[in-house]
């Protein structure tokens, strides 16, 4: 059944709402990132809050890149890689995979962890309130990722034929909801000042993921003094302006701090190879 067709049935009231999770519902929080020296592991846990209206069996990072086809890195689980001969530009990855799940590298640059079942009965379904942990290894650094959440077959795909019996409105694949993670995207070389900013400026105005203004300012004035000192080739001036951000990163960090953890994260992690880059 087409999409168009699902709308209309929908509006003339007979196929039921979906009842899928939203967006602003699932979320795939960065807990922490490890360096094993030769490559990160970011570490994630997978929420599906008691508010969602629906289960998730699938979940999805697109992890496509500017530059590099690498060949993925070791990988715990089941993981298949179908990118192929030709694939287009990803960011190197080696995802570690739940009991239960399957981890896959698509020929769309996305890596997906999935279930072999689809439906709410599954007893490894995420149901509301249930969370469960992943993690992905790699040598990028990190950037704001698109996520994609795919619902349980009665989340999304099933109209009544009759009291006993049901038949499919679609696939879970069709109703993807999208929400937004940090995760591997930039080889160390790519990391400038001027990509620090830009991420600060999602992770306050876009993301909110720093809620505070008035931090989000103090932040800003001082990366945009790193960049005027990194212009003139003042290193020294540049990298006491980037200690300063990183010092009132660190400060509000934690669980009742000002910057959530993926910003936390994600800004502690670029600010550290910016200087890297830099020579300072």
């Amino acid at each position: 059944m087409s999409r168009l067709l699902i709308g209309l049935a929908l509006a003339a009231g007979t196929l039921p709402l979906l009842a899928g999770p939203t967006p602003t519902d699932v979320e795939f929080n960065l807990l922490a990132v490890e360096d094993s020296g030769a490559y990160f592991v970011y570490r994630y846990e997978l929420v599906n809050p008691r508010s969602s209206s629906g289960g998730l069996t699938s979940v999805a990072m697109d992890v496509s890149a500017r530059s590099g086809t690498p060949t993925p890195l070791p990988a715990t689980g089941d993981f298949l890689d179908f990118t192929g001969s030709a694939p287009p530009p990803f960011a190197e990855v080696g995802p570690d995979a739940p009991p239960g799940w399957e981890a896959m590298l698509t020929v769309q640059a996305k890596l997906r962890w999935s279930l072999p079942t689809l439906l709410d009965s599954s007893p490894d379904s995420v149901s509301p309130g249930d969370t469960v942990r992943f993690a992905i290894r790699s040598s990028y650094l990190p950037g704001i990722r698109t996520m994609f959440y795919g619902p349980t077959v009665e989340s999304c795909c099933l109209e009544p034929v009759d009291a006993s019996e049901e038949r499919w409105a679609g696939s879970p694949i069709d109703y993807e909801v999208e929400g937004v993670a940090v995760g591997p995207r930039y080889q160390p070389a790519e990391v400038d000042v001027e990509l620090v900013i830009d991420q600060l400026h999602a992770a306050c105005h876009d993301l909110l993921w720093i809620r505070d203004l008035s931090l989000c300012s103090e932040l800003s004035d001082s990366l945009t003094a790193a960049k005027t000192r990194f212009a003139i080739d003042d290193a020294p001036g540049a990298a006491s302006a980037v200690e300063g951000a990183r010092e009132l990163i660190e400060t509000n960090a934690g669980p009742a701090g000002r910057v959530n953890g993926n910003a936390v994260q994600l800004l502690r992690l670029n600010t550290t190879q910016l200087l890297a880059n830099r020579g300072t």
